[in-house]
């Protein structure tokens, strides 16, 4: 699977303090990349293409395009934020 970062989602990963959280979601990412089936990828409800990985109290939504192969990661937020933040992104 293509997996590309939004300018948004890099500035998410990069605001991230947690070093070990950091380190939990590229470690998701990259077992994403490898066998997207390997993640329990959840579809969210009103979005046509969007998924979400949950990793402990963090979610990240990506926009896949199964047909293509192809994923956006659109946003990594903590659980508590990250739907308002779909809402706004959209």
């Amino acid at each position: 699977m293509n997996l590309e970062l939004s300018d948004a989602a890099k500035r998410d990963i990069k605001k991230i303090q947690d070093k070990n959280a950091k380190a939990a979601i590229i470690k998701a990412l990259d077992d994403f990349c490898e066998n997207p089936q390997s993640l329990h990828l959840r579809k969210l409800e009103g979005y046509e293409k969007l998924w979400r990985i949950s990793l402990d109290n963090w979610r990240l939504i990506l926009l896949i395009e199964w047909s293509e192969d192809h994923a956006i990661v659109v946003c990594v937020a903590d659980r508590k934020e990250v739907y308002k933040i779909v809402r706004r992104r959209k």
